[in-house]
């Protein structure tokens, strides 16, 4: 990206979408760190299989919300520090 990233835009870039819908990354696409959101978005759907195949075993119900709030958390923080580096 050409100028400074807003903190606070790639903030909620990363939170409401991934609070709302279950897509993390755009934060990180915002900062122009598209290599890295993609990655955040993909291994976030990766993981969230496995989890539900663990629902099969009684795990997936404390490992899906635990994973959806760890993701939502860290790389909320982590895009707005990237724009706040930048």
């Amino acid at each position: 990206m050409a100028g400074k990233s807003d903190p606070t835009v790639a903030f909620l870039l990363e939170f409401l979408p991934g609070f709302f819908a279950q897509w993390f990354g755009f934060g990180h696409i915002y900062n122009g760190k598209i290599g890295k959101g993609l990655l955040v978005m993909f291994s976030y759907w990766i993981i969230q299989a496995i989890n539900l195949l663990l629902v099969l075993v009684l795990v997936g119900f404390v490992t899906v919300p635990a994973t959806r709030l760890l993701y939502l958390i860290l790389s909320s923080i982590d895009a707005k520090n990237n724009a706040a580096a930048s």
